[in-house]
This record gives C-alpha cells, structure tokens and sequence, in this order.
C-alpha cells in the first residue's frame, strides 16, 4: 500500500516539472515572439530615421559636360544638370546641379556615320562616349549617390515659328547668311569657344584624336531609383480646387520613340509630363508623371531623290491626375520639341513635323561647282588656286594637291566635292524625322 501511494506521489512530482518546463518555454516564446513583432513595428513605422524623397528609375537626368575629356573609357568627368528634375508636386533638383562621373564605355559611332566620315577623308575609327555619373552634389550640400549611364544628345530645341520661311531663292540665301552670322556671334560669346579651332581643325584631318568636348550634352538616365533628403527639395505646390485642361503649356517627354521610317497612322504616342502644370493662380491641376496618351495622325517615311520624312500626332487624354478622372480628354497640339540638328527638322502651325531640306542645298553645290570649273583655268604653277579649290576630301587633298602642283589632281578633287554635294542634296534618301526615347516637348492646350 505505502509502495503504491509514493509510487502515485512520484508522479504526480513529475506531471508538476513537466507544467513548469510547460509555461516556462511558452512565456519565453511570448517575449520573444513580442520582441519580434515590436521590431517589425518599429520598421514599418520608422524604415529609415532620416526623412526622404526619392525620384524612381529610368527618369532621364539631362547633364552638360564642363571641361574637355579625352575619349578614353574610365576618364572621370565633371558637370551639371541642364535642366531640373521634378516630383510629383515640388521641385528635387534644379538646373546647375554639380555631377559627377566616369566615361563607362566608347562603342564604335553608327555606319551611316562612319561611311560619310570616310567619303569626307577622315578614316579616324569613330567612337561614341558612354557615361556614368556616379554622384550629385546637392544645392544644400548633401552628396548623393546616383547610378545613372547615357549617351551623347545631339538636338536642338524647335519651335512653332512666327514668321513662315522665306519661299524665293534669294530670301532664303539672305536667310542663310543671317543664319551664319548668328552662329559666329553666339561662338564668339561661347564659354567654350577655345576647342572651336581645335574641332575645325580635327575636322580637316584624316586621323585625328577624339576628344568629349566641353559643352556636349547627355541623358544619363538613372538605373536605380535616387533617394533625396526632404531638406534639399523644395516645399510642395498646393492643389488646386478644380482642373481646366482647356488652355496652358505642358511639359513632357516621349517614353517611347517614334519615327517616320516605322510609325504608322493610328500608331499610339506615350509621354509623361516632367514638370508639374499648374493654374495662372500657381495652384496643382496635373502632377509630374501624369501619363499623356496621343496618337499618330500622319507618317510618311524619307525616300530617294532628297524626299524628307514627315510625322505628325497629337495627345488626346490624360491619365490620373489630383482631380481630373483617369484618360480625361484634351485637345493637345505641339508648339516645341527636341529634334536631332542633323535632321533639320521643322514645326508646322498645326503641330506637324518634318524634315526640311539641307540649308545650303543650292548655295553649296552652286559654289563648288564653280570651285570645279575655276580649277580647270591657270597652269601647274598657280598652288594656291590648286589649294582653294581641291575640295571635298579635307586637308589631305589640298595638301597632296599642293604638293604634286598638279591641276589634274585639284580638277579632280573639285568635282570630286561638286559631286558629293550633289548626291547628297539631290539623289540620296532624304532626312527622316525621329523622336528618340525621352524627347522632351510642350504641348498647347485648347479647345476642341
């Protein structure tokens, strides 16, 4: 009897270890388990202690290089924006921002190019820069870090003219010249006009080194989104009570290129706007990243004999806006965008585009043409006429020109140019018109 009663004394000893070991493991879990979850909190509601805003991938950040580079993969550079950088509804990062990088990468320039360099007597093996930038130093001091790469842009702003070109030969000569003279004074006041007779020269070579000049732009568009500090952006702008989308300027930018050479009438046209559009009153109608959908109402690629493409769209509606409901109708035309200057490309009064013939189409053929018969007169012994009118193949034709004195050779080389010009102006496929990825516009808004 007693064995049996320590017997059942034992075990019940053992049931109360066993409660004990029981609730000891399950308040250990508890505070465990409630460390965990007032951590997670504490991350949700507090992810990062410094307050911040952020700009997200693929937002082009527009840069001009400030100082001559050699053309040499790994070269630092340093810059600054051209243009600003907007949020939603405030300012990130102004123009005049300091940049800074490398040269990631020099891929060989497009055949097209190659091809007429060679035709012009350079036989330089052509290459197109690459660039990193690396960091931005802010306008309150703070050094960002930034992953952002992108090529070398070559465009001009165009705007709708307030004058019609001049249709007569002789206005458009007089248009011409007043044109040249515009470009030497605005080269004159230049800041980087020191690398001009340095470009002049490389240009008249037939092998010459490659250099990133001062003043060459670039959309270095970023891969990874930026983080700004709240401190270095400016104050929000204000919502407006209500949105007219029936009059005003927006600024945009293409997020798919079209072109003359592929587009098709009814093809879509994407953008978002880059700048927030807002009211006379400065109040918030429509937030940078608002969606502009559009369309293409005429296409007509370039063809032979020097016929220029043609491309005209237009934007219909708008995506989601602070009070306007998702794909809102507008009636948007151009009245600026960025096109290529090798295109020379004009702006029509409703909006369309097209690329114009060459500016010198018949002063230059006209004037080598007389250059070419010019060299046919005089005798061997006449070398500066030889040097002036061997054209057409740069500096290596005048100077082996001079050096035979021979007025077969700059006969030849005359015609050489006069021909040249010719095919280029009068027979080869004309200039198609495209807009690249990122090109930015404005649009006028009106009335249907």
């Amino acid at each position: 009897m007693k064995r049996k009663q320590s017997f059942v004394k034992r075990g019940c000893l053992a049931q109360r270890r066993v409660a004990e070991v029981l609730l000891i493991a399950t308040f250990s879990s508890c505070t465990a388990w409630g460390q965990v979850q007032s951590a997670f909190a504490s991350a949700v509601a507090d992810p990062d202690p410094v307050p911040s805003l952020s700009i997200p991938a693929e937002v082009p950040l527009r840069l001009e290089i400030t100082q001559t580079l050699t053309l040499q993969t790994g070269k630092p550079f340093r810059g600054k924006l051209t243009e600003p950088v907007y949020g939603p509804n405030r300012l990130l990062l102004p123009a005049g921002t300091a940049a800074e990088g490398v040269i990631s990468d020099t891929p060989a320039a497009d055949r097209s190019t190659r091809v007429n360099a060679k035709l012009d007597g350079d036989f330089t093996p052509l290459r197109v820069p690459v660039v990193r930038v690396t960091q931005l130093l802010s306008p309150s001091g703070a050094i960002l870090p930034v992953d952002a790469v992108g090529k070398m842009r070559n465009a001009a702003t165009i705007s709708l003219g307030a004058h019609p070109p001049p249709s007569s030969i002789m206005g458009r000569v007089k248009a011409m010249i007043h044109e040249q003279i515009e470009q030497v004074r605005d080269m004159i006041h230049n800041p980087h006009k020191g690398d001009w007779g340095k470009q002049l020269l490389y240009s008249q070579l037939p092998y010459h080194p490659q250099r990133v000049w001062a003043g060459s732009q670039f959309d270095a568009v970023l891969r990874e989104p930026l983080r700004l500090p709240l401190a270095s952006a400016s104050a929000p702008i204000p919502a407006a009570e209500a949105v007219d989308l029936t009059s005003g300027n927006i600024q945009a930018r293409l997020t798919a290129g079209i072109s003359s050479a592929t587009s098709k009438k009814g093809d879509p046209v994407s953008a978002v706007l880059v700048k927030p559009f807002c009211n006379p009153q400065g109040k918030l109608m429509l937030p940078a990243g608002t969606s502009l959908n559009g369309v293409v109402l005429q296409a007509r690629p370039a063809r032979s004999f020097a016929r220029n493409g043609r491309l005209r769209f237009s934007f219909r509606s708008v995506g989601a806006s602070v009070a306007a409901s998702p794909g809102q109708h507008i009636e948007g035309n151009l009245s600026s965008i960025q096109g290529q200057k090798r295109q020379n490309v004009a702006l029509d009064e409703e909006g369309g585009t097209r690329a114009q013939p060459d500016k010198g189409r018949f002063l230059a053929p006209l004037v080598l043409g007389l250059m070419a018969a010019a060299s046919t007169n005089g005798d061997n012994d006449d070398i500066l006429r030889q040097g002036v009118t061997s054209n057409g193949f740069g500096l290596a034709a005048r100077i082996v020109t001079m050096a035979a004195s021979s007025r077969d050779a700059s006969t030849g080389f005359a015609v050489y140019a006069f021909g040249k010009s010719i095919y280029r102006r009068y027979i080869a496929i004309g200039h198609q018109v495209s807009f690249p990825t990122n090109t930015e516009l404005s649009i006028n808004l009106s009335k249907r």
